[in-house]
């Protein structure tokens, strides 16, 4: 995303105003969490985007979950948005948020899947080759995928590196269907 979406206009504004108040830290971690929040009950962005539902309602109910939560800065965002009719698109704001703020301080976010939970001896093995590669300023986040059904799959912006068993099994059935049979192969098979 950019700044010139709807997503960016909304998050760098946030952003802007949390560095005049000094409260970027907070903001960014409230972020993250409303977005998690969100993703785990679509229900609460239904009800507040609900035409049933009337604004100051919306607005009460998201006053008594996150009032006491977040800063009044996050708080008025949130308003603004069911004010707008645009609450569906608070997600991606918060994503953006986090997203701005990480480019402006040069954070890349680097996602390890595994198709099993690495321990801690693993973590310490991969974590410094990644900050070598993607900066020091690298976060590292892990994931169980167990689809990947070995090997790992490293995510890290564009960048994507896939030595997961689930994918050289794909390019092996590609490979075999891309292949051409020869049509008295099978009767060699059954000759014998």
């Amino acid at each position: 995303m950019s700044s010139a979406t709807v997503a960016g206009v909304y998050a760098s504004a946030l952003l802007e105003l949390a560095d005049e108040r000094g409260s970027r830290a907070a903001v960014l971690e409230e972020c993250t969490g409303i977005a998690e929040t969100l993703r785990s009950d679509a229900l609460l962005i239904e009800q507040v985007e609900s035409p049933r539902l009337k604004q100051e309602d919306a607005k009460n109910l998201l006053r008594s979950i996150f009032a006491e939560q977040v800063q009044p800065e996050l708080m008025n965002l949130l308003l603004v948005l069911v004010d707008r009719g645009r609450f569906a698109q608070v997600i991606s704001i918060c994503e953006e948020v986090v997203e701005i703020s990480n480019a402006q301080n040069k954070i890349i976010d680097v996602h390890v899947q595994t198709a099993v939970e690495l321990d801690a001896a693993g973590r310490t093995r991969i974590e410094p080759q990644l900050k070598k590669r993607f900066g020091e300023n690298a976060t590292v986040s892990y994931e169980v995928c167990s689809e990947l059904i070995g090997g790992v799959r490293i995510v890290a912006g564009d960048y994507l590196v896939d030595a997961s068993v689930s994918r050289r099994l794909t390019e092996v059935k590609e490979c075999l269907l891309g292949s051409a049979i020869p049509p008295n192969v099978w009767e060699d098979v059954s000759a014998s």
